[in-house]
């Protein structure tokens, strides 16, 4: 095989690295109406409920935070779960199969009904789960589609009330960052992608009414709740402090350590975070193959690349890990959002090569990204608010 075909199966191969290195960006499916419908597990716990049941409708605005030329930004989403106390102390989840695809930049000051919910009358929704299956942006009438990162938004209902009969409800204040980083291309040049962070607050809404009702209903916000979703998100980002962050590299192998501090009065919850900066970037082969690309420089079998980029995470609450979204450090467990209590701490750590093996390149090839030694980082947090600190890798 010539050194020609031999580049161009590595060039195809890049470009399914290249889509790993932003997997923090969803793949949006095609607009669907909003429906769903509800069921009931069974409850946990003991005393008595109230009788009859009271309509919970599930609502969702967003201020997102875009590149400049963003045209629209669709998330699709497939599933919904309500965390429930009953009247009389039980514990139960409601779910609904609510599906649905909305383009957020059309919620800023606007709440779209996603779901409504039958639930117990007299009990209190403290806190649900959203799946979000996918997402596009359009950023100067370019469309991106990127591989899924966080599925399961799991959100806590600030000042939830007891669902009167009727209609009442929450307002979900969805506050993503679209992060624009860099993507390797099939001939090695770099070309813009973005990583979408999200962050998501909750707020009870005892005045909810029929007008609200209807899946896919639009209301126009009142300063008033406006202002209430803006105290909740402050209040979030500042609950969730981070007390330290480093971030070491010796050869292939990255050490990260996050310590998280709660220093409010309710749970905060964590489901990723995005280590932001100039990165390290390289492919490795058993013997000399040195692809096109002028931005590379190509000795001995190997190419690299420094460039600005990101590196998603999401976490693991078993186990206080780090998981990235892609390579071998992904197999070392199931993602699931750490819940950190009232003026408790976590860790988060991460030690291992961000690696990934290649076929296609006519023999076996390594692709690694890490942080730059003396390079200065932002550490994005997803969850409850948006958190952020600077490290400086050692």
């Amino acid at each position: 095989m010539s050194v020609k075909g031999k580049t161009l199966k590595f060039g195809v191969a890049a470009v399914v690295v290249a889509a790993l290195i932003v997997a923090a960006v969803y793949v949006a499916a095609p607009n669907v109406l909003p429906s769903g419908k509800t069921t009931t597990s069974q409850a946990s716990g003991s005393g008595t409920t109230q009788t009859g049941s009271s309509t919970y409708l599930v609502m969702l605005t967003d201020p997102p935070s875009v590149p400049a030329g963003t045209a629209w930004l669709n998330v699709t989403y497939a599933g919904l779960t309500l965390d429930v106390t009953l009247h009389g102390g039980a514990s139960q989840q409601v779910t609904s199969s609510a599906s649905g695809t909305i383009d957020l930049m059309d919620l800023v000051n606007v709440s779209q009904t996603l779901a409504s919910v039958s639930v117990p009358t007299g009990s209190v929704v403290h806190s649900l789960q959203l799946t979000i299956t996918s997402a596009k942006i359009d950023v100067n009438n370019t469309v991106y589609t990127i591989p899924s990162a966080t599925s399961r938004l799991s959100v806590s209902v600030a000042s939830s009330v007891a669902a009167p009969p009727g209609f009442s409800g929450a307002i979900v204040d969805l506050s993503p960052t679209v992060v624009p980083v860099t993507i390797i291309a099939q001939n090695g040049s770099a070309s813009t992608g973005f990583v979408f962070v999200p962050s998501a607050v909750a707020l009870g809404q005892a005045g909810a009414n029929q007008s609200q009702a209807h899946v896919g209903a639009r209301i126009q916000l009142s300063s008033s709740v406006l202002g209430d979703l803006g105290r909740a998100r402050s209040s979030a980002s500042a609950n969730l402090t981070i007390a330290s962050a480093t971030v070491s590299v010796k050869g292939n192998v990255t050490d990260i350590s996050i310590r998280l501090h709660n220093s409010g009065s309710s749970n905060a919850t964590l489901f990723g975070l995005v280590l932001q900066g100039e990165l390290n970037t390289s492919l490795s082969f058993p013997s000399h193959i040195c692809p096109i690309a002028a931005e590379f420089a190509c000795v001995s079998g190997s190419i690299s690349l420094v460039h600005q980029g990101a590196i998603p995470f999401d976490v693991n609450a078993a186990s206080d890990a780090l998981v990235p979204l892609f390579g071998e450090g992904s197999a070392s467990g199931s993602p699931s959002p750490v819940v950190i209590a009232a003026g408790q701490s976590a860790t988060l750590n991460f030690s291992g090569t961000i690696s990934l093996a290649l076929s296609g390149t006519g023999q076996a090839a390594t692709f690694v990204v890490s942080p730059v030694v003396g390079g200065s980082y932002t550490v994005l947090l997803m969850g409850d608010g948006v958190v952020t600190t600077s490290v400086q890798a050692a």
